[in-house]
């Protein structure tokens, strides 16, 4: 933590000598353990995220980044005749879950790198904890590729926690300082979202708290060429 601090870079890189994600692509263990561990949080978060938005306007939703597909299997089984797609590294990315719940055809499980590309044709991009890992400007990089990919009049949905203004103790501020120390990444407030996303083509429509959760679900919709 004192070299983050210090330096505003990342500590894990200085301590094991690669950063974050290539370290537990090089694992396979730490990288199932991983799977594991984000799967259980999706599940426990599910309930919520369904209770405060409705995905049944949708014919496709993209869960970008979404590892094993919890998060995908709770929104799809909430939501009868909603497709999806789950999307992540290839040595990340499974349908595992996805077959085991009975939803393999309404489903598919695609790799590769958000960086460059996401799948294309969805209604709905679903990014949960992705940017808080990254710097705005990969950010930024990731958030023209789900642009790009998009359908029009496609909505994203960004579901991470937003810091409210002053100093009062809260735990998306705790998780602030543990992105910075993993990956170099951050929590924002809802004012650094709106410029983030803005930089990106997005306008942002509304933000949904959820119920027992410390993450919100921020709506977003791509701005028009001539509306920037």
């Amino acid at each position: 933590m004192a070299h983050s601090i210090h330096t505003g870079e990342e500590a894990f890189t200085k301590v094991f000598g690669e950063p974050v994600w290539q370290y537990h692509a090089d694992r396979p263990e730490a990288n199932d353990l991983m799977n594991q561990v984000m799967s259980r949080e999706s599940e426990a978060m599910i309930d919520d995220l369904v209770a405060a938005y409705d995905f049944s306007p949708f014919g496709t939703v993209v869960d970008v980044g979404g590892g094993e597909g919890a998060l995908l299997a709770g929104i799809l089984a909430a939501t009868p005749g909603l497709n999806g797609i789950v999307f992540d590294q290839p040595h990340v990315v499974s349908d595992v879950l996805l077959r085991s719940e009975g939803l393999a055809h309404r489903t598919k499980a695609v790799g590769g790198d958000f960086f460059d590309s996401v799948p294309e044709g969805g209604d709905a991009y679903v990014l949960k904890w992705v940017l808080h890992d990254w710097s705005d400007e990969k950010c930024v990089e990731i958030l023209a590729c789900v642009r790009a990919a998009m359908s029009p009049g496609g909505t994203l949905l960004v579901v991470e926690s937003v810091i409210e203004p002053g100093n009062d103790p809260a735990p998306s501020k705790i998780l602030d300082m543990v992105m910075l120390v993993l990956n170099g990444g951050q929590e924002r407030t809802r004012e650094q979202f709106e410029t983030l996303l803005r930089r990106a083509g997005f306008h942002v429509n509304r933000v949904l708290p959820m119920a027992s959760s410390s993450s919100s679900i921020i709506e977003a919709t791509a701005i028009e060429a001539n509306q920037k």
